[in-house]
């Protein structure tokens, strides 16, 4: 491997299992656009057949490892789905592979339309957030719940995954878009009820490109849908080569019982920055008084 160059960082890895010297299973993982991490390529060779579930248990504990070192703690991946056009796959590769995933907390969030074929699904793994981690903490018997296929949510079609407790009713939810070939699975909007408190978060995306002469444009919104003040702050998380433009990356206030606020944000790319990706994801961080947590919403845009 020759030497880096500047402003590039190792974004995909090659994660390699072993046995006796040699290669024997393989994974790829991209952690490009943090918190997001993709597990992909994933392969175990059929020589070992009988050590099927340990090695791939191997590469997939070593990739969500390096994807919590790389600061990604949201990770999925896109498998076999169970369906008619796809049944054969699914048999061959895809149920064994979705038993290992589920072992490590992946859970389905993308199944009908996720791709044109209707072959794929792609899976979530939550674990590692610190909103998910701490709603589990205060609802220990919440239950899954998946829309399937896209529902609205103020005016955005996403994907629901959505933790309810059955005893107070209070709830986590997380609306994803995604395209197997056109776009990368990411949270566009959240929305969260603790007893009294409660909030939305999502993304109005204005653009959806961007070149030299246009920048790349979108709003984030924030909604009070409780009964207690919030006190909240905002950061963007912005890939090396985004450019902030005429907006400041972090800002804090107070969001009263039914009201809501939103921020346009702009941004460009710098010149000097060589983009190894045709889509780059830019993200905001949002935080609460009320909760420990950071909760994540991002947009995505082509470089034409």
């Amino acid at each position: 491997m020759g030497k880096m160059e500047k402003n590039e960082r190792v974004l995909a890895h090659t994660i390699v299992a072993e046995r006796g010297g040699s290669e024997v299973g393989w994974a790829f993982l991209d952690t490009t656009f943090p918190p997001y991490a993709e597990i992909s390529g994933f392969l175990v060779n059929p020589k070992y057949e009988k050590e099927m579930f340990d090695i791939g248990s191997e590469l997939i504990e070593k990739c969500i490892a390096l994807a919590e070192k790389s600061g990604c703690n949201v990770i999925y991946t896109i498998e076999w789905k169970n369906g008619p056009a796809s049944r054969r796959y699914y048999e061959l590769f895809g149920f064994a592979a979705q038993l290992l995933y589920k072992k490590y907390g992946f859970q389905p969030a993308m199944i009908n339309n996720f791709d044109e074929s209707d072959y794929d699904i792609c899976l979530f793994r939550f674990s590692d957030a610190q909103c998910y981690e701490e709603y589990m903490s205060r609802h220990p018997l919440s239950i899954l719940s998946i829309s399937g296929g896209k529902i609205d949510f103020h005016a955005i079609r996403a994907y629901e995954m959505k933790w309810t407790d059955p005893q107070t009713k209070d709830f986590l939810a997380f609306y994803l878009e995604g395209n197997r070939s056109k776009s990368r699975p990411r949270i566009v909007g959240i929305a969260r009820k603790d007893r009294s408190v409660a909030f939305e978060a999502w993304i109005n995306q204005t653009t959806n490109n961007i070149t030299s002469m246009r920048e790349g444009e979108f709003e984030v919104c924030l909604q009070n849908t409780g009964k207690e003040k919030l006190d909240y702050s905002i950061n963007m998380q912005h890939i090396n080569g985004v450019i902030q433009r005429d907006v400041p990356t972090a800002v804090s206030s107070k969001l009263y019982p039914g009201k809501k606020e939103s921020w346009v944000q702009q941004f460009s790319i710098d010149p000097d920055v060589n983009m190894t990706s045709k889509k780059i994801l830019t993200t905001c961080q949002v935080k609460f008084d009320k909760y420990a947590s950071v909760y994540y919403v991002s947009s995505e845009f082509a470089l034409a």
